[in-house]
């Protein structure tokens, strides 16, 4: 059994406003990859957003409302 196998806690998760560059991001499905850049702006709509760009994600960025939270692990 692996640590993807268990269930998430709350522990496993953060806000999205709340990353930053060093941190783990993990999408289901997929190996840890290393945040590194986090980005807020304004979308079309006016409402907001936190970009964050991970190590494999290259130059498209992730984009996340700020008060989502996301499987991140602080570094």
């Amino acid at each position: 059994m692996t640590h993807a196998d268990l269930p998430a806690t709350r522990h496993d998760f953060l806000l999205a406003s709340l990353a930053k560059p060093g941190d783990s991001h993990t999408l289901p499905g997929e190996a840890p990859s290393i945040i590194t850049k986090v980005e807020e702006g304004i979308d079309f709509n006016f409402r907001r957003r936190v970009l964050i760009y991970t190590e494999t994600s290259g130059p498209v960025p992730i984009d996340y409302s700020p008060r989502a939270y996301i499987p991140v692990t602080p570094a």
